[in-house]
């Protein structure tokens, strides 16, 4: 840098696309953090600018025209807004490294990723940021000694998934350490890629989506290949992965379609990946095997006309979709269409339907604020759905309490109405122990109305006719629950034989039978 030059910009320190970042369990590469594409790009471009030799962090210079050269950008009249807009997010995120202190406990360290964020007031000089580490970052990217991973940028330009990007550092790290098969359970690798548990919940998803992939992208854009994913399980459920790595072989070209070349050829030199023209091929005497590049980019090809397809008719030409590819993911996009259709479908007028397309498509945080939204609802319609079943669930319970209860009694009625049949007196017998029970020094309330009211049913002419109608009904549930009630004294026995049948499924009902 010049005398007395108190930031560095990318001009100063030639060309340079190498980063350093400390590994290990308790450094950078494994620590959980939250990026999206652009914030991630504006993180390595700042990577870029650090020295092996630095002594301490200074201001980043960070130009608009770098980030387009260094990764491959179509320039964009919103990329400023992007760039600056990025940059402001990264100030509000964190690292989340695990480490062990003096006192010998292991901490969760949060440590915030910039001290700073400058952007000119003047639109005349709105064509770059200023940005500066924050301090406690000293110990991940300065004066590395030992288990730190070297990544040349270029690897990664490509790339449009921040969770491809993070998982090509992780196996990466792992491979220049020496490993070959390298295995993380489900819970570590959610927690390095920052993936919540409400984020593909099921694995299947969380393959699919992060695992499928990053695989896909590392394959097709980096120096790596993960040439199997194996899985662990414990029972039925995958409990872990394990990943095959190797490395590239510099010998080898690969053919990507999606390029507004008709053909492009790719190799390994120096550990990155790199266009070669045909005509270097023809002058090389080097042998070379031809392979074509993976799916992913004949997706991405496809994903650029699909959505083509669908803009088209608002005079958004391919070349702006292939830009804004680069910038976002097709979902995303897809997204954003879908949001300015259902505007134009509610009456919003919109005189150029393609340019505001453009527009919406590079604001940034519009995809985030819709997931934010949508994360929300499917919150609340699970809170929902649970509250249903629990409320159903208590019904149903309830429901089957109240048919036991019901068989139970009937059961009791039954049996005594045999007894009635069995015992010619105990019409009589019964009718004298109410008798008693209401006369006696302290009767009950209930043993006072019942005999009231059995009194009045017989009217001085006792017998087994009116007991059985007592039983069915006719006096009232008080009446009748007390006759089984005094019944049960008398016939202890049977009775205990009858509700011994209902008791395996009182408990585990919750119900307690008398």
């Amino acid at each position: 840098m010049a005398k007395g030059k108190t930031a560095r910009s990318k001009k100063d320190i030639s060309e340079k696309y190498s980063i350093r970042i400390q590994g290990g369990k308790h450094g950078l590469v494994e620590a959980s953090y939250k990026m999206d594409i652009m914030e991630f790009r504006i993180f390595a471009t700042m990577l870029t600018m650090v020295l092996p030799d630095d002594q301490d962090f200074t201001e980043y210079v960070i130009s608009v025209t770098d980030i387009i050269r260094l990764f491959n950008l179509s320039k964009s009249g919103q990329l400023y807004d992007m760039v600056r807009s990025a940059a402001d997010k990264l100030l509000d995120r964190k690292f989340i490294i695990n480490e062990i202190n003096e006192d010998g406990i292991e901490y969760e360290n949060k440590i915030n990723m910039l001290a700073s964020v400058k952007t000119p007031v003047s639109k005349k000089y709105q064509n770059h940021i200023k940005v500066t580490f924050h301090p406690d970052l000293k110990p991940y990217l300065l004066r590395l000694q030992k288990e730190y991973l070297t990544v040349d940028v270029r690897n990664i330009v490509d790339i449009q998934s921040p969770y491809s990007v993070k998982l090509y550092f992780v196996l990466k790290h792992q491979i220049k350490l020496g490993n070959t098969k390298v295995k993380y359970t489900l819970a570590r690798l959610r927690q390095i890629m920052t993936v919540g548990d409400d984020e593909y919940p099921l694995y299947g998803n969380f393959k699919q989506k992060i695992l499928k992939k990053a695989q896909t992208d590392i394959e097709a854009y980096t120096d790596l290949r993960i040439s199997e994913m194996e899985e662990e399980k414990q029972g039925r459920a995958v409990y872990a992965v394990i990943f095959h790595l190797e490395n590239k072989q510099p010998a080898r070209l690969e053919i990507a379609p999606n390029s507004s070349k008709p053909i492009r050829l790719r190799k390994i030199k120096d550990g990155v990946v790199q266009d070669v023209d045909v005509e270097e091929i023809l002058r090389s005497e080097n042998h070379y095997e031809v392979h074509r590049a993976p799916e992913a980019e004949i997706h991405e090809a496809d994903s650029v006309e699909e959505l083509f397809n669908r803009v088209k008719k608002y005079k958004v030409t391919k070349a702006t979709v292939q830009e804004w590819v680069k910038l976002s993911t097709a979902e995303q996009i897809a997204f954003t269409i879908d949001y300015v259709e259902r505007l134009i479908a509610s009456g919003t007028q919109v005189k150029n339907i393609g340019g505001y397309l453009n527009k919406m498509v590079k604001t940034p945080g519009l995809f985030d604020a819709f997931k934010d939204q949508q994360a929300e609802q499917e919150t609340q319609k699970k809170q929902k759905e649970q509250a249903e079943k629990r409320v159903k669930a208590s019904q149903e319970l309830q429901q089957k309490r109240d048919d036991l209860a019901e068989a139970y009694l009937e059961a009791k009625v039954n049996r005594a109405i045999t007894l009635f049949d069995e015992q010619d007196s105990l019409a009589e017998q019964l009718f004298g122990h109410i008798r008693e029970q209401a006369h006696a020094p302290k009767p009950s309330f209930m043993e006072t109305v019942a005999w009231e009211a059995l009194e009045k049913i017989m009217d001085h002419d006792v017998c087994t006719e009116r007991f059985v109608q007592i039983l069915e009904g006719t006096g009232g549930m008080t009446l009748k629950f007390h006759v089984l009630e005094v019944l049960q004294g008398m016939f202890i026995g049977e009775f205990s034989s009858l509700k011994a049948g209902y008791e395996t499924e009182a408990r585990q009902l919750g119900v307690v039978l008398i």
